[in-house]
């Protein structure tokens, strides 16, 4: 009886570790450059689709990240990001 409750254990602390584990993948480095999605609307044929800027954090109230626009210096919360945790020289 005691070794099934020892199995047990180890599932669900097999499960907690899995599910940690995805939860800290979420997570980006501070100051790592950012490219936020310029939408179709927003932009005219020749115009860049994406606007290059710094990872600052995220946002509070709802689904995004808070990206930091250096060109026009402004901070941009947007969903459509990519993130490039890479070092910086």
């Amino acid at each position: 009886m005691g070794e099934y409750y020892g199995l047990i254990k180890t599932k669900r602390l097999e499960i907690l570790v899995l599910w940690l584990s995805s939860m800290i993948s979420m997570f980006h480095v501070f100051g790592s450059d950012a490219y936020v999605h310029v939408s179709q609307e927003k932009r005219r044929k020749l115009d860049a689709k994406s606007k290059k800027g710094i990872f600052v954090g995220y946002q509070e109230h709802c689904k995004g990240y808070r990206i930091l626009i250096p060109t026009g210096k402004l901070l941009e919360i947007s969903r459509n990001v990519i993130i490039r945790e890479t070092e910086r020289k």
